[in-house]
């Protein structure tokens, strides 16, 4: 029995039937021809031999008395494979129809009487790719911890490597009474508050720090952002794109700028959404603003939980000229994370108080909070821009080459389009999950960002994406 954190149950206290909590991907497989009509079995059967490698495949939740406390994640003794893993065939689809099966597929919430999480495998496509759209409740995992669980179910040659084999115990029923669970949460409670009060006089510290910071730049950084047409209530219909970039490409565009790799994915967000709003004849006369999640964990930590925190990132939309607005993002984001080091880390991963469960689900589940994002004049922040470092070698699942991927992730009332990039070998793969019911065609989007990437390149280079080849004397991988 394994208590969740506040930072992971938060994310099931969120969930409503318009705002379901899970993150994904859709990977792209090379799958051998001759192999194909065996794929799904073969992957189901490298699935069982280690579902016993990461918790969250074989957990289910188990829920505390009233919902005083964090629920805590227990063995499923039921398990089946065949719950979680499923096979789509489709006949000469395109890019277009995947995507749209996809996002129809990602829109469902996870059955929580479950492990949280499913797979699909998806075959037929026009291009002779097979694909797998996975979907995982977030408060397994974060993007880093993806990252980790994905590299534990692939290989690093085509050929599986043997694995430890499932301990003779895995399986044994945990059994749990209602008093033991109740035992269990106020010690958890008691916890809490003990750590509470021994981090007081650090957190009064910080708190001045904070103060005293948010003083000083109260003019250079603002503290909500102007709506845009993503900012309102949503529903459960989603859209997904995805594109694919060089990552040496946009490495370089960077060290040109004097910027770093997020900057420069955020100043292409910025422009996309310069014109998707002109398009949309939509004015925004300030700076949008992103969330941007930054990373808790210490370098190897590859736990399965969710270890992250937020900083808030102007995307100087405002500034007129590209590569000028740039650096500005460079220079806010350095200042972002400034602010962070007087944020009090652990009390933003794991926190709790009595009956804080059933009060936040109430306080999600009230129809006040989704009109309160179509009435309030501004919003804390226009979306979430995610940046998650991937693997450097190449990947196979079952035999197939990994050959690229569309990260999936959350939208909720108020922010309704997301945006992560997700880096592996020497590509940048962005994916766009969006409501529906506020970005009816994200594919118009995705086809500005491709734009506004072959744009910036001709900007700094003066030359096509086709035509640059990075310069010898540069470790374009660095």
């Amino acid at each position: 029995m394994k208590k969740l954190s506040g930072i992971d149950a938060s994310f099931l206290y969120n969930e409503t039937i318009d705002a379901p909590q899970h993150i994904g991907s859709i990977q792209y497989l090379d799958v051998d021809p001759n192999k194909r009509t065996s794929f799904f079995s073969d992957l189901r059967q490298q699935l069982i031999s280690r579902v016993h490698l990461l918790p969250y495949l074989t957990e289910r939740l188990q829920f505390m008395p009233g919902n005083i406390d964090h629920p805590v994640w227990v063995r499923d003794t039921t398990f089946d494979i065949d719950n979680h893993l499923h096979h789509v065939s489709l006949e000469g689809a395109s890019r277009a129809d995947l995507e749209k099966i996809c996002s129809e597929l990602y829109e469902p919430r996870l059955d929580r009487r479950k492990p949280l999480w499913q797979m699909y495998v998806i075959d037929g496509l026009a291009s002779g790719e097979t694909v797998v759209l996975s979907k995982t409740h977030h408060a397994c995992l974060d993007g880093m911890a993806s990252v980790a669980a994905n590299e534990t179910l692939a290989d690093r040659s085509p050929e599986p490597a043997d694995v430890a084999p499932v301990p003779q115990d895995f399986w044994d029923a945990e059994t749990h009474s209602t008093s033991d669970l109740m035992r269990h949460a106020w010690q958890n409670l008691g916890r809490y508050q003990m750590q509470a009060a021994l981090r007081w006089p650090e957190q009064i510290s910080a708190t001045k720090q904070r103060q005293a910071r948010e003083t000083r730049d109260a003019a250079d950084f603002a503290t909500s952002a102007p709506k845009a047409p993503w900012n309102g209530s949503i529903n459960a219909q989603r859209g997904i794109a995805g594109a694919h970039f060089s990552l040496p490409l946009l490495k370089a565009v960077g060290r040109e700028v004097g910027a770093k790799l997020n900057d420069v994915v955020l100043a292409i967000t910025s422009e996309a959404l310069n014109r998707y709003c002109a398009q949309q004849k939509a004015s925004v006369d300030e700076s949008l603003l992103a969330g941007c999640p930054v990373s808790l964990r210490r370098r190897g930590d590859r736990e399965m939980n969710n270890q992250v925190t937020m900083m808030t990132v102007s995307l100087e939309s405002d500034t007129e000229d590209l590569v000028e607005r740039m650096r500005a993002i460079r220079a806010s984001s350095l200042a972002a994370k400034e602010r962070l080091k007087a944020v009090d880390s652990r009390a933003a991963i794991d926190f709790g108080a009595p009956f804080l469960p059933a009060q936040w689900q109430a306080l999600s589940a009230s129809p006040q909070l989704s009109q309160m994002a179509d009435w309030s004049p501004r919003t804390p922040t226009n979306l979430v821009v995610s940046n998650v470092p991937g693997p450097r070698q190449t990947l196979f699942l079952a035999g197939a080459e990994v050959t690229g991927s569309t990260p999936l992730s959350i939208v909720a009332h108020g922010a309704g389009l997301n945006v992560t990039v997700a880096s592996y070998v020497d590509r940048l793969d962005l994916g766009l999950t969006a409501a529906k019911k506020l970005i009816p065609d994200i594919t118009t989007l995705r086809d500005i960002f491709e734009v506004v990437a072959e744009e910036l390149v001709q900007r700094v280079f003066g030359v096509s994406t086709d035509e640059w080849h990075a310069p010898a004397q540069t470790p374009v991988a660095a």
